[in-house]
């Protein structure tokens, strides 16, 4: 937690700062007369704090004691790490684990040689932290340097910049207030993220935080402000060093200005992208919104610019006679409103040519899946997922599948599929991916209690994944189940911040009372 993570490094008024901060959040979402055990946890430890005493920090596996244990999972790890499917994420949480094991032996100078190939600046300042308290109890002269590295890796690191994730959630609420049509949006709510903005030094969150300005201000009809913030942040994302934060950041522009109806300015924005490929499904989306808005032939016509583009072998084989394919597909979704017959004839076509597109065969399958799913023909979609042999891909497009059932209000059909399907993913990062899409098709299928058992099997990017399998807790109106993974979000800052949003959604009626919380603490 990080709350305990500043203690370690000892920092007691922030562990005080941030416990206190959780506990009232959580007691107040709550508002429940029965006994917590997490909040009781949370209770006990601000006590201790006050009172001036220490709180024990607890590692990730404390179940193991015995040497016979520690031994015997050290192997499993050992073994796992070596394995050539392995993904970077889960090699450094392999890597934290055998570090943590080897100072619990004593064996400092092993957990150290572990700790150094961790290849994540905040879980390596954690572990140097652990064994630096380790060797400190052994009397070791070394643990002032290794205790010293902790303390400057974890002030070095920061994946989010604090005004980053304070802006974020600020527009997040204002977004909300504009979409429940709570009362007149709070103007100094977007003031405070527009002056933040400004003030983070990472150009790509700068970037991301003054589009999401520029498009609340256009929905509330601030064209002028609106446009003006647009072309700062295209001028920022133009000075953008690396190029995949950059083409990020275009696309970031282009969608927000699509979303607002600013088509012809999202089109601008999107040939600056450099990635073919992804200009091209940005504007496969602008022309998906166009088309939504009304403005079917303004639609296709942003679908053949894009056909004049020129190729890239990098795309791989993604398109057919000189065509993207999911230009094609999105072109046939548009067509079926007018002549679903011909829209059906063409998919079919294509479909022809994917089954003989190589190694891209199944992710041509996909994009295909997702177009019939489009039109509505959900029995062809399942066809075609029998048909795939990646694992990956299928569980992905039973995912679309599940999404189309649950806006038609029809039964989810698909988690057993999706499980089965799971079970053969051999990739270990798909395979920590496969366990949010299952936790998600169980929330839209009404089994939300299973779900939360399923966050417990993510052990990788846990910031970012169980914030996402929240907001699904969100999309179905889900509070009680919401409320079980709450608590462990506040292990990490930015999820932590990402629940603040969630929290304005479940509770409208408190959604300036989460903005006034954030505001008091910048």
């Amino acid at each position: 937690m990080i709350g305990e993570k500043q203690g370690e490094l000892g920092n007691k008024e922030a562990m005080l700062a941030i416990f206190t901060e959780v506990y009232d959040s959580a007691k107040t979402i709550t508002n429940s007369s029965q006994l917590n055990p997490e909040l009781e946890d949370l209770e006990r430890k601000i006590a201790i704090i006050k009172a001036g005493g220490e709180i024990p920090f607890r590692g990730v596996d404390t179940e193991i004691h015995s040497e016979a244990n520690q031994e015997e999972r050290l192997n499993q790890l050992k073994d796992r790490l070596n394995t050539s499917q392995v993904s970077n994420s889960d090699k450094n949480e392999i890597l934290f684990e055998i570090a943590g094991l080897y100072s619990d032996k004593e064996q400092y100078d092993k957990a150290l040689e572990y700790a150094a190939r961790i290849n994540n600046p905040d879980r390596l300042a954690t572990i140097q932290g652990l064994i630096a308290k380790g060797q400190a109890k052994s009397s070791q002269t070394t643990a002032r340097t290794t205790f010293a590295t902790a303390i400057h890796l974890a002030q070095g690191y920061q994946q989010y910049e604090l005004a980053f994730l304070q802006a974020s959630e600020l527009v997040n609420i204002a977004e909300l207030q504009i979409n429940k049509r709570l009362d007149q949006i709070d103007s100094n709510i977007v003031m405070i993220a527009h002056n933040l903005a400004k003030s983070i030094n990472i150009l790509w969150q700068q970037v991301n935080i003054l589009a999401r300005v520029a498009e609340v201000l256009a929905k509330v009809e601030k064209d002028e402000d609106a446009r003006e913030i647009f072309d700062h942040a295209i001028q920022i994302a133009q000075k953008i060093e690396r190029q995949k934060e950059r083409v990020y950041s275009f696309k970031f522009i282009a969608l927000a200005q699509a979303r607002i109806k600013y088509f012809s300015s999202a089109c601008q924005t999107a040939d600056k992208i450099e990635f073919p490929w992804t200009k091209s499904e940005v504007i496969e989306k602008i022309a998906k919104l166009q088309a939504e808005s009304g403005q079917r032939e303004e639609a296709q016509k942003t679908l053949f610019n894009d056909s004049q583009m020129p190729l890239s072998m990098s795309e791989g084989n993604r398109f057919i006679e000189g065509r993207r394919i999911n230009i094609i597909c999105t072109e046939a979704v548009l067509e079926s409103v007018i002549n679903y017959e011909a829209s059906q004839e063409k998919l079919n076509n294509l479909l022809k040519f994917a089954r003989e597109s190589g190694k891209q065969r199944d992710v041509n399958l996909l994009t295909i899946v997702t177009a019939f799913v489009e039109i509505g023909s959900i029995p062809t979609a399942f066809k075609i997922i029998d048909e795939m042999d990646d694992a990956w891909e299928q569980v992905r497009a039973l995912w679309v599948i599940t999404c189309e059932q649950y806006q038609k209000q029809e039964q989810v059909t698909t988690l057993n599929a999706i499980l089965k399907c799971k079970e053969k993913i051999d990739n270990e990062k798909q395979r920590m991916e496969s366990h949010n899409i299952v936790a998600y098709v169980q929330i839209l299928a009404g089994l939300g209690e299973q779900a939360v058992s399923t966050t417990k099997a993510i052990l990788t990017e846990r910031n970012r994944q169980i914030p996402q399998i929240a907001s699904h807790f969100v999309y179905t109106g889900d509070r009680s189940n919401f409320k079980k993974i709450l608590i462990p979000c506040a292990y990490y800052m930015d999820a932590a911040y990402n629940m603040c949003e969630y929290l304005a959604q479940l509770y409208p009626e408190q959604a300036s009372s989460v903005a006034r919380v954030i505001i008091e603490r910048i």
